[in-house]
């Protein structure tokens, strides 16, 4: 499955152990993590902010290794209004990456269950979803 995770979750995961971890984890390690130039962007800007200069290296750490194991893909236009315009590059991913899923933290930003072929979940829901599959596939097995 095709993932993308906002930069709230992102900045989460790197602080602290919790939810956005274990959803970060399970990304990298059973879905692929897709990123743009513009959204690795938005994760580094996030690194200036003056609440987050204490931890500008345990999160400049985990934008490396999203660089590393995401698969990066181009930008197309966004067809989706948001209330915030700037967050269509999580949306505007080409069709050959284009997301399964987006795992945000700022619902009222994402305001929509779905987007196009799109779903938006919580970090919660992700994992619970997750949780369910593998339930699901396991009663599949013999």
């Amino acid at each position: 499955m095709n993932v993308v995770l906002d930069a709230p979750v992102v900045i989460a995961a790197a602080l602290t152990k919790g939810v956005c971890r274990t959803v970060f984890l399970e990304t990298v390690e059973k879905h692929e993590l897709i990123i743009s130039q513009a959204i690795v962007e938005d994760y580094a800007q996030m690194t200036t902010r003056k609440q987050f200069k204490a931890y500008k290296d345990p999160l400049k750490q985990v934008i490396l290794m999203i660089c590393e194991l995401g698969r990066l893909v181009p930008l197309s236009p966004s067809l989706f209004p948001l209330p915030h315009p700037e967050d269509s590059k999580y949306l505007a991913l080409t069709e050959n990456g284009a997301p399964s899923l987006l795992v945000t933290l700022s619902k009222d930003r994402f305001p929509e269950d779905t987007y196009g072929s799109i779903q938006v979940l919580s970090p919660k829901a992700f994992l619970d979803e997750m949780n369910n599959d593998r339930l699901e596939n396991s009663y599949d097995s013999p």
